[in-house]
């Protein structure tokens, strides 16, 4: 279609035409990138990617039987790679924590906003499976050499998350050699009905830019699902606050966003992408399958010819004068069955090693080579301790000597989830100003926490974001039951702190009893400090309560906690050590005696010096 201006963010009437003329004009590029992760995509699934669009499909890989056997044999070690790093880094589900400034006169109140925003973005992030669907992210990092996890609204105006595969996103490389792109595109393939449900007043245009068609092979049930090629473009704003921003869904044929919703505020786009490596030039970075793909087509050439000759020359053959046997007789044969005639003399044979070890060797060291090279040790990607560790202390010295080779990887995907919780931040807010409010569920210990957004909203300059790891125990029971363990017999944990990190499933009803009673002075203590007055009990753990609400004392003034509250912690603290204090004696009554026998004996007095005793 030609008529577009390249500028479409500038043309309020028909800006997908300019939308299709800039995809047309990088098509010849989205090709050669499309082709090039189609191979890298073959060659991590052990199939044939056909392409990315919908009547495209991984196929088995089609080769020819060797010898009437089975397919080829195939190892493949950097998808082993991959999924091991995806198992020790992307199987965490980090916290994102935001700081706010505590020493002024609202800090307290500033902190509990925060704690409430740390809880509202957890919620939604369990509510959508964000942690789930990350891990696809994190492969497609591997893989293509970055993974997208987009913001949307869905279709009941809540929050939702998305993971986008690398090639429904467009970028023109060149306007982003060395800056972050200014214009974003996601081409993606989307029903006909779906669409055409969200602009009912585009319904025709819609129908009629029908690209794909898949029917069934279901004879008793045809299904014919009508594809539409949908394109979403975003133009960020030249300034801060400028009013050229803009946000369009298009199809080939017409613009579906009404013109007053084009509009785009923000200073970026709505996708937290994860690059496997930072991209020296240019915005496309490098995955671990590109880097290791003639590593790995040598290690699949090798294997194959590994396989057929083993086929061919690893076969026994039987030598047999004519009719002193009959075949058909012989059974359960693995092998060939000569016959030769009778007089002649028997046929030697000379049976050569069918392969050299040095191939064997070789094929070895390229399959280590693959795991030297990125730092993961064959054992651990077969779940395998090494001869001779067995302390647990032993083994977290290893985990965390292979953890250091890969800490910049560590360190990209703690800036991809910090970035994707501003992004949650962000679209949150436009959520509840479009809807005149929001609230989630946040569930903790087995309860569900109501959290509305009004009251833990914050702005964007109020605090710093930083993502913590939800525990920097080991995962296994076996492991996190030793570092706790550790921290018992060094005195860095009480017994209650200790039941409560295990965090033990099959030991929750139990464990949930035991800490019962300091959970209830954690509480307490936090809505003293939120202006509830709760008076002090006798069935309360005093021993644990009181000198936590000293230090919360101690801290309360420095972040800002109004004196009415800070007086309510300490009456608390003046009834609580009037409690537990023991019962004085009534006045007037003797004293008990030391150790509850009769008083000792008074001892005689020493004579005067310098004279004799009597």
């Amino acid at each position: 279609m030609n008529g577009g201006n390249s500028y479409w963010w500038k043309d309020k009437k028909n800006p997908h035409l300019g939308i299709t003329d800039v995809l047309n004009r990088l098509d010849g590029d989205i090709s050669d990138r499309n082709e090039t992760w189609r191979r890298f995509l073959s060659l991590y699934l052990n199939k044939t990617v056909e392409g990315f669009a919908p009547t495209d499909k991984a196929a088995d890989i089609k080769v020819r039987d060797v010898l009437q056997g089975g397919g080829r044999l195939v190892m493949n070690p950097i998808e082993n790679c991959i999924e091991t790093l995806s198992s020790r880094i992307a199987s965490q589900r980090p916290v994102a924590s935001f700081l706010v400034q505590t020493d002024t006169s609202d800090g307290y109140k500033m902190k509990e906003r925060a704690l409430g925003l740390q809880k509202f973005v957890s919620g939604e992030w369990y509510r959508t499976k964000a942690y789930r669907k990350a891990i696809r992210c994190f492969k497609h990092g591997g893989v293509i050499g970055f993974g997208i996890l987009k913001a949307v609204v869905d279709g009941k105006g809540r929050f939702g998350c998305e993971a986008v595969p690398p090639w429904e996103l467009v970028v023109d490389d060149q306007a982003a050699y060395v800056t972050d792109p200014r214009q974003l595109y996601q081409i993606c393939y989307v029903p006909a009905e779906v669409l055409a449900a969200r602009y009912p007043n585009k319904r025709k245009e819609i129908y009629d830019s029908v690209t794909q068609e898949r029917v069934s092979d279901n004879a008793a049930s045809i299904t014919v699902t009508d594809l539409v090629r949908v394109t979403e473009a975003w133009h960020l704003p030249s300034i801060e606050g400028g009013d050229d921003g803009r946000h369009v869904v298009c199809i080939d044929n017409d613009t579906l966003t009404p013109p007053g919703e084009r509009d785009w505020k923000h200073d970026r786009f709505p996708f937290a992408i994860f690059r496997w490596s930072e991209p020296v030039i240019g915005w496309y970075p490098q995955g671990l399958v590109e880097t290791q793909e003639p590593t790995q087509k040598e290690f699949n050439k090798l294997l194959g010819r590994i396989q057929q000759i083993m086929h061919l020359y690893a076969t026994a053959n039987t030598y047999f004068e004519e009719g002193s046997i009959n075949k058909k007789h012989v059974k359960n044969t693995s092998g060939n069955m000569i016959p030769y005639k009778k007089g002649s003399p028997k046929p030697s044979t000379e049976m050569p090693t069918s392969i050299s070890s040095e191939v064997f060797s070789w094929l070895w060291q390229i399959e280590q080579h693959v795991y030297q090279e990125k730092g993961i040790s064959q054992l651990s990607a077969q779940s395998m301790k090494p001869a001779g560790i067995e302390s647990g202390r032993a083994l977290r010295v290893l985990q965390d000597n292979e953890s250091g080779r890969h800490a910049l990887l560590n360190q990209a995907w703690d800036d991809f989830w910090c970035d994707f919780a501003e992004l949650t931040v962000m679209t949150l807010k436009d959520i509840a100003a479009s809807n005149g409010g929001y609230a989630t569920n946040y569930r903790h210990k087995g309860r569900i926490e109501r959290i509305d957004w009004k009251k833990v909203d914050l702005e964007r300059d109020a605090f710093e974001l930083q993502i913590f790891p939800s525990s920097m125990l080991p995962n296994t029971p076996a492991g996190r039951m030793a570092a706790v363990e550790e921290m018992m017999a060094a005195q860095f944990i009480t017994r209650d702190q200790a039941i409560s990190l295990l965090q033990m499933p099959d030991l929750e009803q139990f464990t949930s009893l035991e800490i019962a009673a300091r959970d209830e002075m954690d509480w307490i203590i936090s809505e003293l400090l939120r202006g509830k007055w709760y008076a002090p009990e006798e069935h309360q753990n005093l021993e644990y309560g009181i000198p936590l609400a000293m230090a919360n004392l101690s801290r309360s003034k420095r972040e800002g906690v109004p004196d009415e509250n800070r007086q309510l912690l300490m009456d608390w603290i003046a009834q609580a050590e009037e409690m537990a204090a023991p019962p004085m004696p009534p006045m007037g009554a003797p004293m008990p005696p030391m150790g509850g026998g009769e008083p000792p004996p008074v001892p005689p007095m020493a004579p005067p010096i310098n004279q004799p005793p009597m």
